[in-house]
């Protein structure tokens, strides 16, 4: 089937969740396909690239150790490969919304763009630093998809996280992934323009850790090359 699993792996993700959480559990959220999808087809951009980029840089050690290449090379390939094959499925998301949500068709969809190239911004940052760190410390690739895992539940990919009581929802909040997937959803399925606030949040998050990418990558060139000797 090609690239058509572009479209298909998220409509599994769909079926299965939605007959979890929408028919067995009923999480109470109107219109919950979409819903679902304004989470789960961000979350599949996500996870791919970071998964796709831990062990890069170890892939690549002997290109590192024959050639000039720069370390930051392999995970940044992952990335934009992550990014051109989840496009159609974002594109799929956005003709979904139009069709069976009226709230979708207005101008604050124009921030669309904006919100992924905002995720693709902090998507970047953190592939580059768990690329940059696994050739120290292998042990932690083998806790990538747990931590994937984790994440997941605790971004709102399958439900609001802003209903959630007490403390945690608060907490919650100050999760950059939960905050882009909230935008998604105020931009397709409210028709609402995003929380600026929140999104100079990630802005400045991901800045910060480009910053730390940026001064470990430049100061451990030769040592990329050697741990992947070991």
């Amino acid at each position: 089937l090609n690239y058509a699993w572009v479209f298909i792996e998220p409509l599994m993700h769909l079926a299965i969740y939605y007959f979890l959480f929408g028919s067995v559990l009923n999480v109470g959220v109107d219109n919950y396909g979409l819903f679902l999808l304004c989470g789960l087809v961000p979350w599949m951009w996500f996870s791919k690239a970071v998964s796709n980029s831990a062990n890069s840089i170890i892939s690549g050690q002997a290109l590192m150790l024959n050639t000039n290449m720069a370390p930051a090379f392999f995970p940044l390939v992952s990335i934009v490969y992550a990014t051109y094959k989840q496009l159609p499925a974002l594109l799929l998301l956005l003709m979904l919304g139009l069709v069976t949500n009226d709230k979708s068709i207005s101008w604050n969809l124009l921030w669309l763009p904006s919100i992924m190239l905002i995720q693709l911004l902090l998507t970047s940052a953190l592939a580059l630093l768990l690329a940059a760190i696994i050739p120290f410390v292998r042990d932690l690739a083998n806790l990538v998809n747990t931590g994937l895992t984790l994440l997941m539940l605790m971004s709102g990919v399958i439900y609001d996280f802003r209903s959630m009581p007490g403390r945690i929802g608060q907490w919650l909040e100050y999760n950059p992934l939960a905050i882009l997937i909230s935008s998604y959803r105020e931009v397709l399925l409210e028709g609402i323009q995003p929380n600026f606030m929140g999104l100079g949040y990630v802005i400045v998050i991901s800045v910060m850790l480009l910053l730390i990418n940026y001064y470990f990558y430049s100061h451990n060139r030769h040592n990329f090359a050697r741990s992947g000797m070991n």
